[in-house]
């Protein structure tokens, strides 16, 4: 896929359901691409396929991966873009006056759902046929779209593996944040903490907090030892707050504070 790939297609005509599929498409964006806001008088979800994608909702920013549905309600304003190189997802929307109450009854909740892998041999069928006035057709096009919404809907047990790969991902990308934590990462992947500790511990044989520590220290280590970036700025771009922790972690793993260990390399 290229730069701006985004094939998608709307419905020219409304069949007679008190709920139809309104639009569909699939979406790669790259480079930290933002789509323009918008707001939406219809429930639409949105499928990562691959890469990061960053969301807005009620002035709260959250990244979803491979494995997660996006659900925006009715009413909503959608702000939507590419969080680092790409985003790969598929999406759909239902409009009608009972369109609301369908994807409520389907218990998915607004933000983040864990939902599997992408089901985009559904999505893809969806494009190809809503374009299709026959009424046969597009009701089999409400069979397709409820299909996909189940399987949104339904807790994906089969992907807590890929949480753990997740939680490790999205360490390594950011453990120069100095707020980042087991909390912090807990939430960004929109999971129980206890639960994600849990798998973690037992899939890592190690901890997030020592996996987290363990991060910063490699970097802060290399740092030390192939640069001359300056000690106080590496306890920064190492996710250190304090200057004298960072000191303290450094000589309890070495033997030496930093600024001893850079002379002796």
């Amino acid at each position: 896929m290229s730069r701006g790939y985004k094939d998608f297609a709307y419905a020219s005509y409304k069949i007679n359901t008190r709920f139809y599929v309104r639009s569909v498409g699939d979406f790669f964006l790259e480079d930290n691409e933002d789509l323009p806001v918008k707001r939406a008088d219809f429930p639409e979800i949105f499928w990562c396929v691959d890469g990061v994608g960053s969301f807005f909702l009620e002035g709260k920013r959250s990244l979803l991966r491979p494995g997660q549905v996006w659900y925006y309600p009715a009413g909503s304003t959608h702000q939507i873009g590419c969080h680092g190189k790409f985003f790969h997802y598929c999406w759909i929307t239902l409009d009608g006056p009972d369109a609301k109450i369908l994807f409520d009854g389907l218990n998915l909740k607004a933000g983040i759902n864990q939902s599997g892998s992408c089901p985009q041999h559904l999505f893809s069928k969806v494009r190809m046929n809503i374009e299709f006035p026959q009424m046969e057709i597009q009701l089999d096009n409400l069979k397709t779209a409820f299909e996909i919404l189940t399987l949104a809907s339904i807790p994906d047990r089969s992907g807590n593996p890929d949480l753990v790969g997740q939680a490790i991902r999205l360490i390594e990308e950011n453990f120069q944040d100095p707020g980042l934590n087991v909390e912090k990462v807990s939430s960004l992947l929109n999971v129980n903490r206890s639960i994600l500790s849990r798998m973690f511990s037992s899939s890592q044989k190690i901890t997030i907090v020592q996996y987290l520590a363990s991060c910063r220290l490699k970097k802060a280590l290399y740092l030390i030892k192939e640069t001359d970036t300056p000690i106080n700025q590496i306890a920064e771009l190492c996710g250190y707050s304090c200057h004298n922790y960072f000191s303290k972690v450094i000589r309890r793993h070495t033997g030496s504070p930093p600024g001893v260990l850079r002379r002796m390399e």
